[in-house]
């Protein structure tokens, strides 16, 4: 009996399928109740949008509204709409709240299957379609990639759009016509309203014409020259301005949240969410955000594509590099290196790497070395894929905040005296956690002094301190820490802010003891619960506690209660 080998189609086809199982698979993970930051304002301000009486008003009030690009928020309201047929929304209703969250994560997850589909035809035109084949499946199986597929968050529709933009390059390269110049500059200017970083896209652009150009008679260089790039970036303003009208709407408040934004990618304002990046350097990626991002076998071979692409230099690799090369410089140099910023590369290794391993297997002339290589290729792929479901262990237990705030509402008295930090990874209580509403924020408060009632005596630890907070003196911090201890039972706490000041330890040597002494258990407060989910594969944890920091607040920090002793310490 012949067994018949499946067709490229139908590996395909299995591929996408599992690129979509993973990514959908626990989408519902932690709602009604959001704790990604970023995740928070997207939401809010979708929410926001949806409902105003005038736009106007909302585009020249918070300035936040700019912090992203709305054509997610535009996708969701669509998706709201639809279902609004058969669902009344509520701000206040649990199972409406958590209908509206899930359909935007799912937005983002087809987003990230569509990416995986997008490789397969860039390595089938550029390369070959086992290249293609190998690169869908490597993204496919990618677990920075099916993680952050999770989030109702920009950079995966980015990542998608770039891909986009680097086929439509290819096509216009391949067949240099006037609608391919409209098509790129549509997908530019799309993209761009999806994160303002597609503008690092622009170069790709300016490669793939000036390829163009370069292969046609000098006595044809008149428009084509100027022309039809003129084209492609009139299409690009008009894409944009359609996706984007309220830019034109507020344009100071919209310069304004740049500018801002900006001044965290160089560096020049530093607030405690961006400490853990003090003293990392450019190999801070390699050794850290891809190496956990893509696993080690992973980032291994994306190497090694990486290498095999500068030795071979084709005319694809030369529009990979297009993008690769500014993504680096401006992304890549910069102070802040969060996991999520390697997602729009990660496209771009995952097609070298799969070129590679096509291209080995196609120069095997023997039995034993075909055998080889695909084992190597097999052993990267289900390596990942095992990572991957791992790391979907932490959609299938509880949040640990919110195992937290169910433990201290059945556990601690009503009316107990609890101090809270102030960070989006404790747990919420009182009303945030019983009546959880749409516009309401996990953050207890970010005010220094900032006292409750709500269920418990609740007082907030505000450790999120602005730069100018660091002109305080080591007394002043004395006093404050002691104040807030005082006369409290309990203390609930991620491990959040003992991270980002311990990388500022220089300047905040009072609070690290603090949370450190706290921790180690040498305070008047004793650990009494703690919650931690990490990535595990048959029964087997992966540890992960050395991550890159966002890389395990969003969806498993560590949550610690402490009650004051009844003895000494």
């Amino acid at each position: 009996m012949t067994v018949r080998r499946p067709t490229p189609a139908q590996l395909l086809a299995a591929i996408v399928a599992v690129a979509a199982a993973l990514r959908l698979y626990g989408v519902r993970w932690g709602l009604p109740f959001h704790f990604h930051s970023d995740e928070q304002v997207m939401f809010h301000f979708t929410e926001k949008l949806r409902t105003a009486r005038s736009i106007r008003e909302l585009t020249h009030g918070d300035m936040r509204f700019f912090l992203y690009a709305p054509l997610l928020m535009h996708l969701l309201i669509g998706c709201v709409w639809v279902a609004g047929w058969f669902h009344r929304f509520a701000e206040d209703d649990p199972a409406s709240l958590t209908l509206y969250l899930a359909m935007g994560r799912a937005i983002v997850a087809v987003f990230g299957t569509a990416t995986v589909w997008l490789v397969y035809r860039l390595g089938a035109r550029l390369y070959s379609r086992g290249a293609g084949i190998l690169g869908a499946a490597l993204l496919a199986v990618c677990t920075l990639h099916v993680r952050d597929s999770h989030f109702f968050v920009t950079d995966i529709p980015l990542t998608f759009f770039l891909a986009a933009e680097l086929l439509s390059a290819a096509r216009l390269v391949e067949e240099p016509r006037p609608r391919r110049y409209v098509e790129l500059g549509a997908v530019l200017g799309i993209a761009m309203a999806t994160k303002q970083t597609a503008l690092l896209g622009v170069p790709l652009v300016a490669v793939a014409h000036a390829v163009v150009v370069l292969r046609r008679p000098r006595s044809e260089w008149g428009w084509w020259v100027l022309g039809w790039p003129a084209l492609a970036g009139a299409v690009a303003a008009l894409a944009f301005s359609a996706a984007y009208p309220y830019v034109w709407i507020a344009p100071g408040n919209f310069l304004a949240m740049s500018r801002k934004t900006a001044s965290f990618v160089s560096a020049s304002a530093r607030p405690p969410w961006v400490w853990q990046f003090d003293g990392t350097s450019f190999g801070y990626w390699f050794t850290n955000v891809l190496f956990f991002g893509m696993g080690p076998l992973l980032e291994l071979a994306a190497l090694a594509g990486l290498v095999w692409a500068a030795k071979r230099r084709q005319l694809g690799d030369l529009l990979l590099v297009a993008l690769l090369v500014p993504y680096t410089l401006v992304v890549g140099r910069g102070f802040m290196k969060f996991v999520r910023y390697a997602l729009p590369v990660l496209p771009l290794l995952c097609l070298w790497t799969g070129r590679l391993g096509a291209e080995a297997l196609a120069a095997a002339r023997t039995r034993a070395t075909r055998s080889l290589v695909a084992g190597c290729i097999a052993a990267v792929i289900v390596t990942s894929l095992g990572y991957s479901i791992a790391y979907l262990h932490v959609y299938r237990k509880p949040d640990a905040r919110l195992a937290a705030a169910r433990w201290i509402h059945s556990n601690i008295p009503l009316g107990a005296s609890m101090l809270v930090d102030s960070s989006p990874s404790t747990p919420p209580l009182g009303h945030l956690f019983l009546h959880p509403s749409f516009f309401d924020s996990y953050i207890q408060g970010q005010t220094l002094h900032a006292s409750r009632d709500d269920y418990f005596s609740i007082k907030v630890l505000d450790l999120s301190a602005d730069p100018a907070e660091r002109a305080k003196t080591d007394d002043w911090w004395r006093a404050y820490l002691g104040e807030r201890t005082q006369g409290v039972d309990y203390i609930a706490i991620s491990d959040e802010y003992a991270e980002q000041y311990r990388a500022a330890l220089p300047d905040f040597p009072v609070v690290n003891q603090f949370l450190s002494d706290l921790i180690a258990g040498r305070t008047e407060f004793e650990l009494v619960r703690e919650w931690k989910t990490r990535p595990a594969l048959f029964g087997q944890e992966i540890p992960d506690d050395h991550a890159e920091l966002t890389f395990r607040l969003f969806d498993h920090p560590r949550v610690m209660v402490f009650r004051r002793r009844v003895g000494p310490a």
